[in-house]
């Protein structure tokens, strides 16, 4: 960034989304370029805004990737640990990790985010032996599938954008979609939801007014 600043150019433009982000230190070129004409396609630096979404799994596979991400925002960095694996690290939206040295045991995966997860809006990890999520700070999704996994509590309540959820074949019996309005596909198959807990999740659907939902 700053750079492209001291050569002096006018009217360019600098597509650099979809990395890690600027910092405060490119601020002054970023400033400059942009009074010079440039279009930036990301927004200015600032204070970088961490936000982590956790993952446990028990996976073998030699390779484990998540199913499908969509995430318009700095690319994600993925670290995932045991004491048979070690630590694996990746900067990517769909990473793919060696998990064939594992014996089953839990592996931790965080996957970090330096601009809040703003622009992660779909996140697919089905089928991936999972154990546990906590996908509280990606606030802005709207399609999420868990399915074939072996999670046994979902937190929803963070993610107001939410239209699409699938968690079929898990080991869910409690489910809060009360922030959840926007809800159009939900599934929860083969889980452990009493019947209790479904007539309360019907009668939410029913008050959210939405039309054609499956």
């Amino acid at each position: 960034m700053n750079q492209l600043d001291t050569f002096g150019e006018t009217d360019g433009i600098l597509n650099i989304s979809g990395n890690e982000g600027i910092t405060e230190s490119a601020q002054p070129g970023y400033d400059n370029l942009i009074a010079d004409g440039w279009t930036i396609d990301v927004d200015a630096p600032g204070p970088p805004v961490i936000a982590t979404m956790s993952i446990t799994t028990t996976s073998t596979s030699n390779a484990w990737s998540p199913r499908s991400v969509t995430n318009t925002g700095n690319a994600l960095v993925w670290e995932a640990t045991n004491a048979l694996i070690g630590t694996l690290s990746q900067t990517a939206n769909v990473p793919v990790f060696d998990f064939s040295t594992n014996d089953g045991s839990p592996i931790s995966i965080t996957v970090t985010s330096n601009d809040g997860l703003t622009g992660l809006t779909r996140f697919q990890i089905y089928t991936l032996d999972i154990t546990a999520v906590d996908l509280t700070q990606a606030t802005n999704l709207e399609n999420l599938h868990i399915g074939n996994n072996q999670i046994a509590t979902i937190d929803l309540t963070t993610m107001g954008n939410l239209d699409f959820f699938r968690a079929g074949t898990n080991n869910i019996s409690v489910l809060d979609i009360s922030n959840n309005n926007l809800l159009t596909r939900l599934e929860l198959l083969n889980n452990n939801m009493t019947t209790v807990g479904l007539d309360v999740i019907v009668n939410q659907l029913d008050s959210f007014g939405q039309l054609d939902g499956f």
